[in-house]
This record gives structure tokens, C-alpha cells and sequence, in this order.
């Protein structure tokens, strides 16, 4: 065995990654492969004293097949690697602050990380008084002048930041008690005011040169983290840590250098992250809790030494979290079971424990045991889920178009990233702007081959100095931003906190922005989850479609979703849904096939109807930011106000996510006008709808507290997953959702293999696969018990011409779509002005397939076609010939075209630069995720199918694979004239597909196009 070994005797490694092949546990091996040299093997050895032994709790849990970093190893006499230390899954990173509350003086365990996900943040005064003590420290390290701040200032600058949670906070909500809570935060705001103006110099801290929530990844150790200061290294200085703690300083209270032992291995943990990052041993990093409650000078700011064997320690609890994470992933549903089994028994000790702990796991044992056994069963399978979720969220080793997951970051080449159009680069500072709440940089764009790219306003991005190749997230410091505005030239970056030091921005001529993720979508699912658990008995039993839901009148029935069987007078299309949906005491589905006015009509009369009722109140959610404008506009559409100006409800979210002209009625825009919490309040009360992102209402769970909905409205349902909504859905008296599962569906990163539903209870209970919407399990479960009253497809469509519509109409919604309109009926003959075959077209038909099977050409990537490419942009060319010879306005605000590749997206805006077609740049070519919702008078479709296997990132079927729902979206964006290219012959290997170009065929719409692309050939 020692001969494997690929390191003399004697030698030191820093960090070698390897896959784990074979664990001896015997012998005390790991049998490994390098990664960086695939096919060498070599050994090492584990449970070694003091190397390496606190290791052996979690290397005995160790899968074949895991990734691990030896870090800090040598080589013995007999060949064998002794680590240091052993990292599980390095690329899955975990949070400082995540892994410190697992570290308890009363109770050291990985399971406090598993706890921490069902539990739902509590809003309470000690919470917000630790925002508010770091909402200090960073006002007075960014003031010029420290001691002129007032604390009324800052206060109310924070109470404008957090209105909800001033306003709703369970424990101030009366004066005497907010009083209370102001006289601690005036302490703790002097306090750190003390300690900035004497024990900062005292410890060689200077401002200036001082960073406000840095964030960093740590590869090496598997972690990362925000720290609140950074005074980086210096060539006269060590690097310094501060971390702010606004609690109770630790008992004895006269020991004024104790330090708690979650806040020591938060510390520690930085630490590993800074050593790591700069390139500096431990040694050189003072890291300091700052104790803002202790009023006594000399009691506030104290040293965290460096321990080594804590740091094991960290790392080895770090690995069991990892371990717990696999077994959920690749566990079943008995895995999850025994791992609350083992939480519970953590309150099973000699060892004396605090009460709210206790309390803590007592609650979760009792509700899971009030459970039935098929809601354990959902909650279980569903869990493991989201578990695999943020695996691939994190990791990204999944079969995907470009490099996913965090990790892709430093796992993939910065050249994939840039080609596939996921990174800025080589990017200037031209302006600093500090002077408003946050801070904003304005940076040149000098790449020129950088000028097409997946970025887009409101989105959230990480951006770092990349000065040269060597410069990765993984060795500089990195801030973490939203994009605010972003041309041709420039890209504006706004970051939550202010920087008086500018010399980091200085110093670093080059930067590059990527994108970032968050892990607190995922987190809300679980939180989701758990609130299912604790709803009422027979709410439960509705949202699992275990019992039917009930309507205001029970004595009328259905014989479908949209005919009453009684003869009664019905209102006409589409009042008689309206009034269905009214009617629900539960819940009502209503089925929105593309074009019939989920939004515009459905929506905003729900919105009418329910407003008329005095006593109602509102909530409606969407999926996404676009959507929730639509739905803002639909409001003021409802009560007569044009240019956004409505004020009968408040907008949930931020200003980047926001349309300019409904800004005014963000939250936080009320907030700022409000004089007091008790203005704020009258103003929530006063208004009756509720408008949010069901992303955006999760982060502000406290609105509850604050109001009762009496019903939600929820657009875009298909597209939200179970466990995104199912724990939010028992605050409401009834909902009803609007949605079409056979549009675009719920993201989702894992393949259907593992998502897919297996309990047999779960099948018969109607559950299929863990992708399912809400929406769409609900209206298969309808459908399956004959519950015809719980919904409605819409049948009426005034978006398409009836040509365009004909295909999807009939494949995908059983002839049950017809035109609202009378213009979705007339002919279309034009007078083409040319022999030019594709003007002739233009001119005659309204929609037509254009095949590229017979242009032959080499490609440097799959993802692109320049055939299809150069057809597009004669199309577009033939289109305009058309219509100015007959007198049509060409307007590139109504054209559109959609590409299932970036690459393919940006090959076609380059080769439309180069045409004289005036104003190009307005003609929206996107793809067709971002399409959803939209439309278009003309829509051109490059389907860029270069090899058959990327038919399976083309489609997106159904569970029956009757219905592809990514081409059903595509063709039915445009109003008038809808035009595909494609290679027939690949497209083929798709029924779905097979069945589009046969229609085509069948109507004479379906052309050949030679390899000389001039002569049409007629099929």
C-alpha cells in the first residue's frame, strides 16, 4: 500500500482534494483518488493521536464516492498520508454563524443545525435589539465624526429601514414596554460608542481601514460567512476581527475575558476563513468580541484566542452536519425519522439543560406526534427533497446548460463561466456614491467581448477585484450587491453597507461581478413545512385533498369544471368563473391556458370583488417580480388610476425588484412617511390588499401579526413548488390560485429519478413527484375525486391569431380555447414586395416552420447556430420589406424572439447589430423562461437543436408527455405572425415536437431551406 502513496516520506502538503474510494475501518484507511491527478491513489490514515482523532466520529460516517480535503498532512515511514485535518464535501459550504449555534455551553451537537431549520424566526425585542446594535456599530464606523451621531438619528433611521418589525414586534408593542427597550438600545449605543472612540485604538484598529460585512468563501474548510469589521492585513499589522454581540456579556460578569462558546467558534471560524483567503497563519488574526451590552469600560471588547483543538472540533462537528445532510439527500423517509429521533434524545442527559430548550424539543416531539401518519410521511419525504435541493444549489454537480451551484464559482474555468455569459469582467470604477441609506458603484464596462450577458436590474450578485487570472472568489475578499442598472457601457452595483474605507476600491484598478445565490429560499421551505404541521387538523386534510373543499352553496354540482347540472340562470363568460371562485369556502382552482387574462381580467375582478366587501382583507402573490407589477397595475386598473397612482394597497419588497410607477406604495416608502409606530399601524389597517413576491412575504412573516387575510389571490401557482407555500396557506380563510400547469412549471435542479414519489400512502393520497406545484397536484386530485366545483379552466383567449393558436389549442388544451376577438379570424394577405421567397411568406401566412436540416456547417459549440441565426435576421429583414411596402408600421417594441441558449441569444443581437434595421436594440430576444407572461406582435423562435441530446434540455413534459410545456409557452407568445426555425430531423426525436411539424406539414406551413439558403423547397 505504501507504494501508492505519490509524496516521499517526509513531506507536507498544504490541501490535496480527493474522492474517497474505500474506508478500512479496521485498519483506520481512507483509500483515495486525487482528484487533480485522476487514476493516483493514495492512502491515507485517520484516527491518529493528536492529529487527527477527534476526526473519527464523523470519518466513520463517511460514504465511498465523498469528496474530502486533506489539509496540513505528512508522510509517515510507511508511505501513509497523516492529515490534520479531514473536510467532508468541502464544496458544500456552511454559514459561521450556522455551525456556532451548534456549539452550546449546554449541549455541543450537529443536530442544533438540523433544529435550526423548522424553527420559525421569532420576533422579539431581543432580536431587533441586535439589529439595531449592528446598525450602530456600522452608522458611527462610517461617520466621519463618531461623537457628533445622536442617537435619535440612527434610531430612526433603523426604524425607517424596519418598519414591520418596530411596528408588529410581540414584546413592544406597548408604550411603557418600547420604552424599556429604547433605554437598552440607548446603552447599547453608547456603549459602542465608548469602545470606538477608546479600546479600537487601544487595539490598533483604525477605521479608515476598515471593511463593514465582508464576506468571504473558504473552500479549504467548507465554509463561509459575513463578518461585521475587517481591518485586513497590513504590512505593519496583523489582520483584526470584530464581532458584534448584543446579548447578556457571559457569566461570571466580573470575568472580563470570558468569552461564550458559540461567539469563540464563530470567532475561529473567521479565522480559519481569514488565514485561508490571505494566505496567513492563524497567529496573525486578532479576533475580538465586542460585548455591547456591558456598560463598564474595559468589559466590552475581548480577545478570542486561537485553539486548535477547538478548530478540530469545529471541523469535525462541520463534517457530522455534512454526514446528517447525505443521509437525508440519499437516505429514505426512516433516515429523516431517525434523526429527529436522535434530536429528541438530546434532552435525554444527566447533564443539566435550560428550560426554553426543553421547551424547544418538546414542542417539535409533540407536534410530530400529533400528526397522522401520512402528514409524518409528506413531511419526511418532502424534507429530504428540499435537502437535495440546496445539495445541487450548493455543489451544482448536475447535468445542466451552463456551470450551477455556488461552488461552480471556483469548480468551473472563469472562460465556461464567461461563455456562458455569467460573469462581468475587467470592469472600472468610475463613481462612488455613499451619500444616501446605502452605498452604490458605478463601473465602466472595457471588455468588449464582455458586452452580452445574463444579468439583469434587481438581481443579486457577488462582485470581488480580479485584477488577473490568479484573482478567484476564493482569495479575495468579496462584497455582496444588487444590480441596480446595467447598459451597454456601465453596470451600477448598490450593497447594503456604507465603506468609509475606500482604499479597497482604490487599490484594485479591475473587478468582476458574478452571480450569487442564497440559501434562505431553501430555509423558508423547511420553516414551510414545519407551519403546515402545526395548521388546523382539517386544513391539513383539504390542502393534502384528503377531503373535498367546501363552497358557500353545496347543493349545486357540477357535471365539469364549468357547467352546473341544474338549469339554473348562469352569468355569462367570464362572470359565472367569478362567481365560482366566490364561492369557495376553501379553496378554487382557476386553469389559465396563454392569453386569457389570468391577470388582467381574472385577478383584478377577484380583486373588485373581494374590495367591495368592507370587512375582507386582501393578499395576492405571485411568483415573480413582473408578475407582481401586472398585479399592481391591475389594481389601479380597477379603481380608475392611471400611471400607477392607486393607493388602496402596499407593496411588499425592495425598490430594485419594484416598476417605477407603484414604488410609492412600497412598504418601506410608507414607512419613511410614517411620524410613529402608531401611524404605521393605522396605515397597515387602513389598507386592505396586500401585494408580494411570495418570496418577499416569507422574509416578512410578521405582517400576520399585524392582520388577518381573509383570502389570497396567487398568480403564476404552477410555478410554485409545495413546499414553498403550503405552511403560508393556513392564514388565509380560502385561496384561490390561478395558474397553467401546462406552461412553464416549478424549477427545479434535481432529475425526476430522484424526485419522483414512491410511498405508496403518498401515491394513493395523490402525491407523484416532489416538482409538482401546489396548484397542479390540487387540480389532478379535483379531477381524480370528481370534485368539479373546486375548478375552472378559461376557455376564451384574445391574444392570438387563430392560425397561431390552432396548434396549441388543440394539442394541449382538447379544443377547449377559442378567440375573444373578432380580428383573431380575418385573413392575412399582404402584397409581397419582391420574388424573394421569404417576403412572400411573410407576406401570406401567419405562421410557418422553417427547417435548417439541409444547411450544413461546423459550429464551436451546441449552443449556437448560425444557420438559424442567419435566417432569423432574414426573416426580420423580410418582415420589414413587408410591412413598409404595405403601409404597416414596423415597430421593434413588438417583435420578439426566443432562444433556448444564451450563447445562441447573444449570436443573434450580434448579427442583428450589424443591420441598418432602425431601433433593433428595443426587439426583446430572450429566452423563453423569461418570456412566461409576455408578448409579442411577431415572435421568431430558434430552436437550436445541433445534437438529440439536447432535446432533453428543449423539453419540459408532462408527467403523461403529452404536453411540452416549454414549446407550448414559446409558440404562444405572439399575437399576429409566429415564425419557427429549426432542424426538423432532431426536432423529431421529440413526439411533442413530431406532432408540431406535422401539423405544419399537414396545413402547408412547413418549408426546407437548402444549403445555399436561397432556394426554398417546398414540402
Amino acid at each position: 500500500m505504501a507504494e501508492s502513496s505519490v509524496f516521499p516520506v517526509g513531506f507536507s502538503t498544504d490541501t490535496i482534494r480527493v474522492q474517497l474510494l474505500k474506508v478500512d475501518r479496521e485498519r483506520k484507511l481512507l483509500i483515495c483518488m486525487t482528484m487533480e491527478n485522476p487514476g493516483t491513489a493514495l492512502i491515507a490514515r485517520y484516527g491518529i493521536s493528536p492529529e487527527n482523532r477527534v476526526f473519527d466520529s464523523s470519518v466513520e460516517r463517511f460514504q465511498e464516492g465523498a469528496n474530502l480535503n486533506l489539509i496540513d498532512s505528512v508522510i509517515d515511514g510507511n508511505g501513509f498520508l497523516i492529515p490534520n485535518y479531514i473536510i467532508l464535501e468541502p464544496d458544500y459550504l456552511i454559514d459561521a454563524s450556522a455551525i456556532a449555534e451548534c456549539f452550546q455551553d449546554y449541549s455541543i451537537s450537529p443536530l442544533h443545525y438540523f433544529r435550526n431549520k423548522f424553527e420559525e424566526k421569532e420576533n422579539r425585542s431581543y432580536l431587533l435589539l441586535g439589529n439595531l446594535a449592528n446598525f450602530f456599530l456600522d452608522e458611527l464606523v462610517f461617520a466621519e465624526n463618531p461623537e457628533k451621531v445622536s442617537f435619535r438619528d440612527v434610531f430612526l433611521r433603523s426604524f425607517k429601514q424596519s418598519p414591520f418589525e418596530y411596528a408588529s414586534c410581540e414584546d413592544i408593542r406597548s408604550e411603557s414596554d418600547f420604552r424599556v427597550f429604547m433605554e437598552k438600545a440607548r446603552s447599547q449605543f453608547e456603549n459602542i460608542k465608548r469602545v470606538i472612540r477608546t479600546d479600537f485604538p487601544e487595539r490598533g484598529i483604525d477605521l479608515h481601514h476598515c471593511t463593514l460585512e465582508p464576506s468571504f468563501f473558504c473552500e479549504r474548510f467548507g465554509f463561509q460567512g459575513r463578518l461585521d469589521l475587517l481591518q485586513p492585513y497590513s504590512d505593519e499589522t496583523d489582520a483584526r476581527i470584530v464581532e458584534l454581540k448584543s446579548g447578556r456579556i457571559p457569566f461570571p460578569y466580573s470575568d472580563n475575558e470570558k468569552i461564550s462558546l458559540n461567539h469563540e467558534v464563530q470567532t475561529a471560524v473567521y479565522r480559519l476563513m481569514i488565514e485561508t483567503v490571505f494566505g496567513k497563519k492563524a497567529q496573525g488574526v486578532d479576533a475580538s468580541i465586542l460585548y455591547s451590552a456591558g456598560s463598564r469600560p474595559g468589559e466590552n471588547l475581548r480577545t478570542a484566542a486561537v485553539d486548535g483543538e477547538l478548530e478540530k472540533s469545529i471541523l469535525n462537528i462541520r463534517n457530522l452536519i455534512v454526514a446528517n445532510e447525505q443521509i437525508l439527500i440519499r437516505g429514505e423517509n426512516k433516515d429523516a425519522e431517525a434523526l429527529f429521533e436522535s434530536l429528541f434524545n438530546l434532552i435525554h442527559t444527566k447533564q443539566r439543560l435550560p428550560a426554553f430548550f426543553i421547551e424547544k424539543i418538546e414542542r417539535i416531539r409533540f407536534l410530530l406526534s400529533s400528526c397522522s401518519d401520512l402528514e409524518r410521511l409528506f413531511f419526511y419525504r418532502y424534507i429530504r427533497f428540499i435537502s437535495r435541493e440546496l445539495y445541487h444549489q450548493k455543489i451544482g454537480d448536475i447535468a445542466y446548460e451552463t456551470p450551477t451551484g455556488t461552488a461552480s464559482l471556483w469548480n468551473s474555468a472563469f472562460s465556461e463561466r464567461a461563455e456562458a455569459l455569467d460573469v462581468l469582467f475587467d470592469l472600472s470604477i468610475l463613481e462612488i456614491d455613499d451619500s444616501g441609506n446605502d452605498m452604490t458603484i458605478l463601473f465602466a464596462r472595457n471588455q468588449a467581448e464582455n458586452d452580452i450577458v445574463n444579468f439583469r436590474e434587481g438581481e443579486i450578485c457577488i462582485v470581488y477585484p480580479r485584477q488577473n487570472d490568479n484573482d478567484t472568489v476564493l482569495n479575495r475578499q468579496i462584497l455582496k450587491g444588487t444590480i441596480a442598472r446595467i447598459t451597454a457601457s456601465t453596470v451600477e452595483v448598490r450593497f447594503r453597507y456604507k465603506q468609509k474605507n475606500h482604499s479597497f476600491f482604490k487599490e484594485n484598478r479591475l473587478w468582476a461581478i458574478e452571480h450569487d445565490s442564497l440559501d434562505s429560499s431553501y430555509n423558508s421551505m423547511y420553516k414551510c413545512l414545519f407551519a403546515f404541521l402545526n395548521a388546523p387538523p382539517k386544513k391539513k386534510k383539504i390542502l393534502m385533498g384528503l377531503i373535498p373543499p367546501e363552497t358557500s352553496d353545496q347543493n349545486k354540482t357540477y357535471r365539469d369544471e364549468n357547467h352546473p347540472i341544474e338549469a339554473s340562470p348562469e352569468a355569462g363568460y367570464p362572470e359565472n368563473i367569478i362567481r365560482r371562485a366566490m364561492d369557495t369556502q376553501d379553496y378554487f382552482l382557476i386553469i389559465g391556458p396563454p392569453g386569457t387574462g389570468k391577470t388582467s381580467i381574472f385577478a383584478r375582478r377577484l380583486i373588485e370583488e373581494y374590495h367591495a366587501q368592507p370587512e375582507k382583507n386582501i393578499m395576492v402573490l405571485a411568483y415573480t417580480n413582473r408578475a407582481v407589477d401586472e398585479l399592481c397595475e391591475a389594481v389601479n386598473a380597477a379603481f380608475g388610476c392611471k400611471k400607477g397612482e392607486c393607493d388602496a394597497y402596499i407593496r411588499v419588497g425592495t425598490e430594485l425588484s419594484c416598476a417605477e410607477p407603484y414604488r410609492h406604495r412600497l412598504l418601506q416608502r410608507i414607512s419613511e412617511k410614517a411620524k410613529d409606530r402608531e401611524s404605521l399601524r393605522h396605515e397597515i389597517e387602513r389598507s386592505r390588499i396586500y401585494i408580494s413576491t411570495l418570496a418577499s412575504i416569507n422574509g416578512r412573516m410578521e405582517l400576520f401579526n399585524l392582520k388577518h387575510f381573509h383570502v389570497a389571490i396567487i398568480d403564476e401557482a404552477s410555478q410554485i413548488l409545495e413546499p414553498q407555500i403550503i405552511g403560508l396557506l393556513p392564514r388565509f380563510d380560502r385561496f384561490i390560485m390561478i395558474g397553467d400547469h401546462n406552461q412553464l412549471s416549478t424549477i427545479v435542479l434535481q432529475d425526476s429519478q430522484f424526485s419522483g414519489i414512491n410511498e405508496l400512502a403518498l401515491r394513493e393520497a395523490g402525491f407523484i413527484d416532489c416538482r409538482d406545484s401546489l396548484f397542479e397536484r390540487l387540480l389532478r386530485r379535483c379531477k381524480a375525486k370528481g370534485w368539479h366545483h373546486a375548478y375552472a379552466q378559461l376557455t376564451h383567449q384574445g391574444r392570438m391569431h387563430n392560425d397561431i393558436a390552432a396548434f396549441p389549442a388543440t394539442s394541449f388544451y382538447s379544443d377547449k380555447l377559442f378567440p375573444a376577438l373578432d380580428w383573431q379570424s380575418e385573413d392575412w394577405t399582404l402584397h409581397s414586395p419582391s420574388d424573394n421567397i421569404f417576403d412572400r411568406w411573410i407576406a401570406t401566412k401567419r405562421t410557418a416552420f422553417f427547417s435548417t436540416e439541409k444547411i450544413y456547417g461546423s459550429s464551436t459549440s451546441d449552443k449556437i447556430n448560425e444557420a438559424e441565426a442567419d435566417l432569423i435576421i432574414t426573416l426580420l429583414a423580410s418582415i420589414r420589406n413587408v410591412y413598409e411596402a404595405n403601409g404597416k408600421t414596423f415597430d421593434t417594441t413588438s417583435i420578439g424572439i426566443i432562444a433556448p441558449y444564451r450563447n445562441q441569444i447573444a449570436l443573434v443581437k450580434y448579427k442583428l447589430s450589424l443591420t441598418d434595421i432602425p431601433h433593433r436594440e428595443k426587439i426583446m430576444i430572450d429566452t423563453v423562461e423569461r418570456y412566461q407572461g409576455s408578448q409579442r406582435d411577431v415572435i421568431l423562435i430558434s430552436f437550436c437543436a445541433n445534437k438529440p441530446y439536447q432535446m432533453n434540455f428543449l423539453c419540459n413534459l408532462n408527467h403523461d408527455g403529452t404536453v411540452d410545456r416549454k414549446l407550448n409557452v414559446a409558440i404562444t407568445r405572439a399575437r399576429r405572425q409566429l415564425f419557427l426555425v429549426g432542424n426538423a430531423t432532431i426536432l423529431r426525436e421529440s413526439p411533442v415536437y413530431a406532432d408540431l411539424l406535422d401539423f405544419y406539414r399537414q396545413k402547408e406551413i412547413y418549408s426546407i431551406i437548402s444549403n445555399h439558403n436561397t432556394k426554398l423547397i417546398m414540402v
